[in-house]
């Protein structure tokens, strides 16, 4: 799966957990959407690993801080899932 796949999809996950339209980018950083909250964050996360079949670890999230980043690592995550 591509970047750009990876990347609306992810703001397809964060628009409907924030019950928004707003306009996102992938350059937008999480803390600056309107609406955004932990509780919000770990609904993304959990919606990312389920829909992409990945774990992400609590180390690698605390470095994430756009919704790039967030696409950077599901990329790196998908690429180690083994595919048999």
């Amino acid at each position: 799966m591509d970047r750009e796949v990876i990347s609306i999809e992810v703001i397809r996950i964060v628009l409907q957990c924030l019950q928004n339209t707003v306009e996102l980018g992938i350059r937008d950083r999480l803390t600056d959407i309107p609406g955004w909250s932990s509780i919000i964050y770990v609904m993304v996360i959990a919606e990312i690993e389920g829909r992409f079949q990945i774990e992400l670890s609590s180390d690698d999230l605390f470095d994430v801080e756009t919704i790039g980043d967030l696409v950077d690592l599901i990329g790196k995550n998908m690429s180690h899932v083994c595919k048999y």
